[in-house]
């Protein structure tokens, strides 16, 4: 069963890398792939997104995949993309995403950071500061 597989998409080309194979059998599977598009093919440049599934690339074996791409000066990677994600990545993406709910007494002075939108509910004294990267909206009592 072939570990690496050619797909023609309408938004261009893409290379699915079986997330059950072994990384070590990917590899000269895609090289024979490439080679074999680079001679059978007519000259004009092609870029091409990775399919990994279920398989989250390690920075090291992105180096190797991009290193054999750079054999092939008319091929290049446009995307990789995975079915799942590294975990802190994701635990930020969800953070920022999902609205905050923060409260008490922040007092003159403090500067209070929040990842994504916040809903402020409590005491904010004069010169206190709540920042925020996303929308923010405060049912506050102000002090002076």
């Amino acid at each position: 069963m072939e570990a690496v597989i050619l797909k023609g998409r309408k938004e261009g080309f893409e290379l699915q890398l079986a997330d059950w194979a072994d990384f070590e059998v990917i590899m000269p599977q895609l090289e024979t792939l490439l080679t074999q598009l680079n001679h059978d093919t007519a000259t004009e440049a092609v870029a091409f997104v990775l399919e990994t599934g279920n398989r989250l690339l390690v920075d090291n074996q992105v180096q190797r995949i991009e290193e054999l791409f750079d054999r092939f000066p008319r091929f290049s990677i446009k995307q990789i993309h995975s079915l799942v994600g590294n975990v802190e990545e994701l635990r930020a993406r969800y953070q920022q995403a999902m609205p905050h709910l923060a409260g008490g007494v922040i007092r003159s002075g403090q500067i209070v950071e929040y990842p994504g939108d916040v809903i402020f509910t409590g005491s904010l004294h004069k010169s206190a500061t709540i920042k925020q990267r996303g929308a923010s909206s405060s049912w506050a009592t102000y002090r002076a």
